[in-house]
C-alpha cells in the first residue's frame, strides 16, 4: 500500500516554509500519478540470460536457470555473444574456405561443449574432469543433456550475428537445436525488455 509522502511528513510540517511545503504537494501528488499508471504496464515475465563466456560452470548455470525457468511456465532465452558462440561449435563441423584468421581462431577456440574447461580450478584439465567425473557420479545432466532437456521446455537460442561474422562461423557450425537463431542485439535487447530478469553470465 502506497504512503503519501507528505502525509508522511506532516509532522515535520512546522519547519517547512509554505513555498517548500508546496513543492512537496506537487512531488507527492507527481508520485501518485505514477502509481496510478503502475496497473497499465505490461506484465513482464521469463528469464533472458546473455552467454558471454567459453567456461562450462557459466554454461551450466546459464542452462539450469533457463530450464528452470520455462518449467515454471515463462519464456527463457539464451543469447551467445562473443566467446560463448565456441560452446555451440559442432565438434565435427565440416571445413570451410576461411581467411587464415578465421582458421586460427578456429584453432585457439574450444570447439563444443565437450571441450570446455572451468572458469576456476581447471588445473589443466584435471578440475574439469573431476568435475565431469563428480556430476555423473551423482546423476547430474552434463552441457549435452541439458541442452536436450533445454529444448524440450522450450528454450530458444540467439546468437550474435556479429561475433558469427568475427568468426567466419554460420549457422551451420553450430549444434543442432529446434529453436536456434541468429540475431543482432537489439533483437535481443527486445525480447531481454519484455523478461522479468535478465542475466549475464
Amino acid at each position: 500500500m502506497m504512503v503519501s509522502n507528505s502525509r508522511a511528513l506532516n509532522h515535520l510540517d512546522p519547519y517547512f516554509d509554505a513555498e517548500t511545503r508546496g513543492r512537496l504537494a506537487q512531488v507527492d501528488g507527481a508520485i501518485a500519478a505514477l502509481w496510478s499508471r503502475v496497473d497499465e504496464l505490461p506484465a513482464s515475465s521469463g528469464v533472458s540470460v546473455l552467454v558471454s563466456s567459453a567456461d562450462l560452470d557459466r554454461l551450466l548455470a546459464a542452462l539450469t536457470i533457463a530450464i528452470g525457468a520455462a518449467s515454471m511456465g515463462g519464456p527463457a532465452s539464451l543469447f551467445f555473444s562473443f566467446w560463448g558462440v565456441a560452446a555451440l561449435r559442432k565438434p565435427d563441423a565440416k571445413s570451410r574456405a576461411r581467411s587464415l584468421l578465421e582458421r586460427l581462431l578456429g584453432w585457439l577456440l574450444p570447439c563444443g561443449a565437450s571441450s570446455l574447461g572451468l572458469s576456476r580450478m581447471h588445473m589443466g584439465g584435471v578440475g574439469t574432469s573431476m568435475l565431469k567425473r563428480r556430476m555423473r557420479d551423482k546423476n547430474i545432466p552434463g552441457v549435452d543433456a541439458l541442452f536436450a532437456m533445454a529444448a524440450e521446455c522450450g528454450v530458444r537460442l540467439y546468437v550474435c550475428t556479429t561475433t558469427l561474422e568475427l568468426m567466419g562461423l554460420a549457422l551451420d557450425d553450430l549444434i543442432d537445436y529446434p529453436s536456434i537463431e541468429a540475431c543482432g542485439v537489439s533483437a535481443f535487447l527486445s525480447t531481454a525488455y519484455d523478461s522479468r530478469l535478465t542475466l549475464t553470465v
